[in-house]
């Protein structure tokens, strides 16, 4: 015998339907740890010959292996890491743990932007800025949280900020006094075209090999004086003078002429060059 059911039974059993069926994984997994502790995981995995569990990544670094697998799933949705229960570096992660390890700003950059450009999330977020010209720093970080639809927690608040510093540090957006910007795509192309290093120029001690002879000449001429002033090992580049400390042991004597002999045999030896 099926028993009547109430409505405010049948209400709130509705309810429960909506609620379960509302309960949808979020559009992003954002990080569950700042941006440097997401670096140090990847270049844990990018250093290691083999896949790795996350009890294995953790005792690597010395934290516990839950907090690799709370970043796993972030990790391997901007492919750094493989997915499994054994990860390993892709191809981008160990670029980006070489470049991490050697500390080589421009090729972490490269890379960052690399992840970027491959995960629509994230390049959905710069166009954002792109069309709306630049945001508050805190109507970005919650512009990040609403649209990834993770959970309002600790863990939401880290994950949005290590988003940031990731687009931040991909050259792709700027963060200054308080409001957040996508760069212009014009600095973006010189930041892949121009080698920060080749700019770096020390100052030359003599003229560039491309000018004439004359100019060279006169250029040696009118710095003679540095180059004749002390020894040298050509191109101008003057040497440190030597320094040469002498100690003498004389025995203790009244005889004038042991003395005498002593000098004039250093006088010899020391200041006046032989003429063999």
């Amino acid at each position: 015998m099926e028993l009547p059911v109430s409505g405010s039974a049948l209400r709130v059993s509705q309810r429960q339907k909506v609620t379960k069926s509302s309960k949808v994984a979020p559009t992003f997994a954002l990080p569950k740890a700042p941006l440097a502790r997401i670096r140090q995981i990847v270049q844990i995995y990018g250093l290691a010959e083999s896949a790795l569990t996350g009890a294995e990544a953790g005792s690597r670094l010395g934290i516990h292996a839950t907090e690799i697998s709370r970043n796993g799933k972030f990790l391997v949705g901007v492919g750094l890491l493989t997915a499994g229960q054994k990860r390993s570096a892709t191809d981008l992660g160990r670029r980006l743990s070489a470049a991490l390890s050697a500390e080589d700003v421009r090729e972490i950059c490269l890379c960052w932007r690399a992840v970027v450009e491959a995960t629509p999330f994230l390049t959905e977020r710069i166009t954002t800025l792109r069309v709306r010209g630049s945001m508050s720093r805190a109507k970005f970080l919650d512009h990040i949280a609403s649209t990834s639809g993770e959970p309002s927690n600790s863990y939401q608040k880290t994950g949005t900020k290590a988003v940031l510093d990731l687009l931040v540090d991909s050259g792709l957006v700027r963060d200054l006094d308080d409001t957040i910007s996508a760069v212009p795509e014009s600095e973006m192309e010189s930041l892949v075209q121009d080698d920060p290093v080749k700019d770096v120029v020390p100052e030359p001690r003599e003229e560039p090999p491309d000018q004439d002879q004359s100019t060279a000449s006169s250029s040696a001429v009118d710095r003679g004086n540095e180059v004749t002033s002390s020894p040298s090992l050509g191109r101008g580049i003057a040497l440190p003078p030597i320094a040469i400390n002498i100690q003498l042991h004389i025995p203790a004597t009244e005889d004038y002429e042991i003395y005498k002999n002593l000098f004039r045999a250093l006088r010899t030896e020391l200041l006046e060059p032989r003429t063999e």
